[in-house]
């Protein structure tokens, strides 16, 4: 479907319609990948466009999804991959049986797709087979897209289309094609509505106009209904229901609002005049809005609208690549975009939160949900759901559409859903209690982002699968005994519109514990419509609100689901505790009742906590010189406080929102609470907050003993990221199977940091080995670090491999998230996390043994801060205002860009060079404009990168530095800008030619050559010498050569040109002579400083037989005045 630049270029049209939908996912293990590569940036419609590497070097032309999640890529060489979208993407190469360029693909279902290419290749693709089976097209001309629909159940329509007018038509899925041609036209693009009705775009070859034909017979008849005014090309169709569009060559955008009878011309400021390749329209993300359209192009661009085209917003991309086709795999919250070099942009939308509002009067629960309705809660239909699945998706409201709202008390948390469902159906299949109409309700319980220990454990521990039918048959991961009597309450009621749930969930039941305000859960919910075929016969459709699976068997589940949040507003049948007004008898106008305050207060006390029990008690005072910071969503500073004798702190006027609160003690101190608080701040809150300081305790190291013959850790791989599911243990449950009561002969014996059981508990650690250090049976050890921002820690722990499997979690400031971990299968000896902080937090080190074995170790604690002066600057908003000039020292964190910004007049050369190691790190450097559109990039694999860019109309330039493939390393910056025709001549021109050359005296010079000249020299040497002649200066900047003529300047008779940021050479003269210097640039883009040195040696001559002439080094004066250079870009670098 694509061709190469030299070649126009067209976009499949392919189709998401009926039918095309992953069923419900098996209960079986997902393939996924570790979580994308960045760079990643907002946009605002709040998804993330991120970079993500599908294994290919090769240009990718086209992309088709079968499934919400499970599509086919090609590209050049016969590349076929298929690709799976969950937490991660997740990619596998199939044989496509060519080794021509692959440009176009369909795909009808998760299973099946078709790819077409160059000599006319057709073939068609099964997943179970790995592979594809060639089809005859009868036709050698190169076909460039195709678009099959599936009529029925099994049959699939459609066409190819390619150079030349061919159009080939199949109603067999391709077992025979049948002649379509229209002479006279190149096709780059096809779109099918259904088995009747299709449109194809290209260009008409006899004046090479823009045209798109249509068809509503199947391919009977062909007619144009758009032919442009200028030469181009129409590279891509799309559509949603009665809507297309299309794009092509010289920025060409094209819409339909009837089905493609009528087009018109999209013209916006906004709007590029370069090539379009791509376009995908997806649904609005409401009943009734503008679809939102992706458009991709050269150079990186990718554009989106959502407004009918009227605007359009230019999305980061990082890449100066071309992009030639975009994708949605979920309609509104995820795409692919694909280019050359094998780049691939994924985008997906973040994980919604919702909040329960307080109940102190619980609701009135009898199935009638009027008094909830004035609250906000979550909504699930067509245009919300995360993920939808089945035969016939529906995205229309009258079919079904829910809503969700909740409450909670100091003892349960309450649930109502209103369900709008024109079939409702009331049977009841115990077996399977997803079939027919039924409700999905998904706790992800502490630690939230790890599974429950096991299928068995779900039930009893802090992760649920709930499950409700409109014959309130109630389960827990599908069955009924999983949930103990009266933990929860369910009631309903039959509607005109369908049927509303009221619940009722115990503390107990969703793992006990103190329900308060900023208690989360991760947390998901579904709808199964089931509205045709007999009872009890499984369901339609499939809508989750949040990932792609209410099951909740991995953290690659877990890691997609969003947020219920405990929030400290009433809820609206709470009573108002606010005064009556007095009646008065005279008139006044109605109390108007004050509105809560945006703002907020936080306030409390660091006390010195001598029982180290986590609490103030009687005989504790507070601690002075404490400092505690109040960070608006964990990055903003909205205050800082220097505690007085009495230790307290307040925040007054805070903005309502999600804060850390970080509290840092003077010298000595150990936290007996942890160091940083998340509180969410709601309108009108007053929270109060201690943090407990015990003088601290260091921990004596004990002298290395020898290890025993056993102790040796076995080779493993050293990282393991979350999300993992291999298996875990909520912290602080239960031990006691299969505990193993001695280690070895010997019995197990507490360690010296012991009692360290939980959170609590916890002891600090600092940067060190501390060995000797166990894990008893039933016991667990807890740690406790602090990180400031961007500190880099690395925990390991070894263990004599024969006595016991011990796992390693690094927990988050809470103790109950888990931030990394490292659960190696087997007993492995070593287990390794890392992590690097985003903001100042407190972290522990969880180790325990799996399923309670027993075992000692040592425990390696690693911590390097990674921030350098510029810091922060991880965002092009955060970017660091520069000035032309030389800047060392800097650090690139893993995972952490840095965003430089800087401005220049119009007219202007900008050159930046980044100075590194590649050994230690690769890194890589854009150069991007105001409006974040890549203008430069440079990603080599070797030392250094470098940057050059002519601006025309100048203004603000934003450099981008980041780790490839999150590396991290040190670095230097160099930036210089010159304005054209403004590089500054030295003190020796002009000097451009053998017959200018200036007179060169033995000395140092600090000189500059400009781009497009050359710099000579003359020199008279005595006779009798060595002349030697160096020029210093950074090759990243330019590269320069040195040249040594003879007396004539006729011949060169020594010269210097190699790659480093030195050029010397050196000659003997026996006679009198003149000698020639010749610095000549290779492609100069703007003036290169360099430092010039000439030197003389004479010769000594020695009374021997046979004379040997010892070079000896004479000084010469330096002559006055020396020549000064006019200026001076930059000091002089060594590396």
């Amino acid at each position: 479907m694509r061709v190469r630049w030299w070649l126009l270029v067209g976009v499949v049209g392919i189709l998401f319609t009926a039918g095309m939908f992953l069923g419900r996912m098996a209960d079986g293990p997902v393939l996924a990948a570790p979580g994308f590569s960045p760079p990643a940036r907002p946009q605002t419609d709040g998804g993330v466009w991120r970079a993500v590497d599908l294994g290919v070097s090769r240009t990718l032309w086209d992309v088709a999804w079968g499934s919400p999640n499970r599509g086919f890529v090609v590209g050049d060489g016969g590349t076929l991959l298929k690709v799976e979208v969950y937490s991660g993407i997740y990619t596998e190469t199939f044989s496509s049986g060519t080794s021509l360029s692959l440009y176009g693909v369909t795909s009808t279902d998760p299973e099946w797709a078709w790819v077409v290419g160059e000599g006319g290749f057709v073939a068609r693709c099964y997943d179970n087979a790995k592979g594809c089976t060639p089809q005859t097209s009868h036709t050698t001309e190169t076909l460039y897209d195709i678009a099959l629909i599936r009529s029925g159940s099994v049959v699939d329509w459609g066409w190819a289309v390619g150079a030349n007018g061919v159009i080939r038509y199949t109603r067999d899925g391709g077992s025979t094609w049948e002649n379509q041609d229209q002479p006279g036209y190149t096709f780059y693009a096809i779109h099918a509505a259904d088995e009747q009705h299709a449109w194809t775009g290209g260009v008409r070859l006899s004046d090479g106009k823009p045209a798109i034909l249509a068809t509503s017979d199947g391919g009977q008849t062909w007619h144009e209904v758009f032919v442009g005014s200028d030469s181009a090309a129409v590279q891509a169709i799309h559509g949603y229901q009665d809507t297309l569009w299309a794009v092509g060559e010289s920025g060409l955008v094209l819409r339909s609002t009837d089905r493609g009878a009528h087009w018109t011309q999209v013209t916006a400021p906004s709007l590029p005049s370069s090539r379009l390749t791509g376009v995908w329209v997806s649904p609005g993300p409401a009943v009734g809005a503008e679809p939102m359209v992706w458009v991709t192009g050269e150079n990186g661009l990718l554009l989106v609208s959502t407004d009918g085209g009227e605007t359009w917003r230019q999305e980061t991309t990082y890449t100066s690549a071309s992009l030639w086709a975009v994708g949605c795999f979920n309609p509104y919250h995820g795409g692919l975009a694909v280019g050359d070099g094998g780049v691939a942009l994924l985008h997906r939308m973040p994980a919604r939160h919702f909040r329960a509002y307080r109940a102190d009067v619980p609701p009135q629960l009898d199935g009638d949900v009027s008094e909830w309705r004035s609250m906000t809660g979550a909504r699930l239909n067509g245009y919300t759901a995360d993920f939808t699945g089945g035969g016939e998706v529906t995205r229309s409201l009258a079919d079904y559409d829910i809503h969700l709202w909740a409450a909670w008390d100091d003892e349960a948390l309450y649930l109502a859903f209103d369900i709008h469902d024109d079939v409702v159906r009331e049977d009841n299949t115990p077996a399977k209690p997803w079939y027919d109409d039924e409700l999905e309700i998904t706790f992800d319980g502490d630690p939230i982002g790890l599974p429950d220990e096991g299928v068995d454990d779900w039930f009893d521990g802090t992760d649920h699968q709930y499950t409700v039918n409109p014959s309130l048959y109630l389960t827990d991961v599908g069955q009924t005994s999983h949930i103990p009597p009266g933990a929860i309450q369910v009631y309903s009621r039959t509607l005109p519109t369908g049927w509303s749930v009221e619940m009722r969930i115990s503390r107990e039941e969703l793992g006990g514990g103190t329900f308060f305000a900023g208690k989360e859960w991760g947390f998901t919910w579904a709808y199964h419509d089931d509205d045709v075929g007999p009872p009890g016969s499984s369901w339609d459709t499939y809508y989750i609100w949040e990932g792609y699976k209410t099951y909740p068997d991995s953290a690659d589940v877990l890691a997609e689901y969003g947020r219920l949040i405990l929030s400290s507003e009433q809820a609206p049948w709470v009573p108002q505790t606010t005064p009556t007004p007095t009646w008065t008898p005279t008139a006044t106008s109605t109390p108007t009742p004050t509105p809560l305050p945006a703002e907020g207060i936080i306030e409390g006390q660091v006390f010195q906590d001598v029982n180290r029990n986590g609490q103030p008690d009687e005989g504790e005072a507070g601690l002075a010189g404490a400092v505690v910071r109040a960070l608006r969503n964990g990055s903003v500073l909205e205050g800082s406080v220097t505690t007085g004798e009495d230790g307290r702190f307040r925040f007054e006027h805070l903005p309502a929102g999600s804060y850390a609160i970080t509290e840092s003690p003077p010298a000595g101190y150990t936290s007996t609470t942890g160091r940083v608080r998340w509180v969410i701040l709601e309108p009108g809150d007053q929270l109060s907050l201690l943090f407990g300081e015990a003088p601290a305790v260091t921990p004596t190291p004990t002298p290395t003993s020898t290890p025993s013959p056993t102790w040796t850790p076995t080779p493993e791989p050293r990282r393991l990221w979350l999300p993992v599911a291999a298996r875990s243990f909520a912290p602080g449950r239960p031990r006691g199977r299969g505990v193993r009561p001695r280690m070895g002969d010997q019995a197990c014996t507490p360690d010296r940091f012991e009692p360290n059981e939980n959170v609590s508990q916890a002891k600090d650690v600092s940067p060190g080995v501390y060995e000797d250090l166990r894990v008893c049976p039933g016991d667990e050890d807890w740690f406790h670090v602090s990180l400031g921002r961007s500190d880099h820690l690395s925990v390991t722990i070894a263990f004599p491999t024969p006595q016991g499997d011990l796992d390693l979690y690094l927990m988050d400031a809470s103790g109950r998230h888990a931030l990394a971990s490292s659960i190696h299968s087997g007993l492995a000896g070593e287990e390794h996390v890392e992590y690097t902080a985003t903001v100042p937090t407190d972290a522990y080190i969880w180790v325990h043994g799996y399923r309670g074995a027993s075992n000692e170790y040592r425990l390696l604690v690693e911590q390097e801060a990674t921030d350098d002066r510029f810091e922060p600057n991880d965002t092009p908003q955060e970017a660091t205002v520069i000035q032309p000039g030389t800047y060392r020292d800097l650090i690139i964190a893993p995972g952490n860009p840095d965003f430089f910004t800087f401005t220049v007049p119009p007219h202007t050369l900008i050159q930046a060079v980044i100075l590194f190691s590649h050994a230690q790190g690769d890194l890589d450097l854009w150069l991007t404009n105001a409006a974040g559109h890549t203008v430069q990039s440079s990603t080599s694999s070797t030392d250094n990168e470098r940057v050059v860019y002519a601006s025309v109309s100048g203004g603000r330039y934003y450099l981008y530095v980041r780790g490839y493939r999150n590396a991290g390393n040190r670095y230097t910056l160099i930036l210089r800008v010159e304005q054209q025709g403004a590089c500054q001549e030295d003190a020796f021109a002009p000097n451009a030619s053998k017959d200018q050359a200036a007179h060169l005296l033995p000395g140092t010079y600090a000189v500059t050559l400009c781009p497009g000249e050359e710099d000579w020299y003359w020199a008279d040497v005595p006779g009798q010498g060595v002349w030697e002649v160096t020029i210093d200066f950074e090759h990243m900047l330019g590269d320069l050569d040195l040249f040594l003529w003879d007396g004539a300047g006729a011949h060169v008779v020594e010269q210097s040109t190699g790659v480093t940021n030195r050029e010397w050479i050196s000659h003997t003269y026996t006679t009198s002579d003149r000698a020639y210097v010749q610095v000549k640039g290779y492609e100069l883009a703007m003036g290169v400083p360099y430092t010039l040195t000439a030197r003389w040696a004479t010769f000594t001559p020695t009374p021997t037989p046979t004379p040997t002439a010892t070079p000896t080094l004479t000084p010469t004066p330096t002559p006055t005045p020396t020549p000064t250079p006019r200026r001076q870009f930059l000091p002089e670098l060594r590396r």
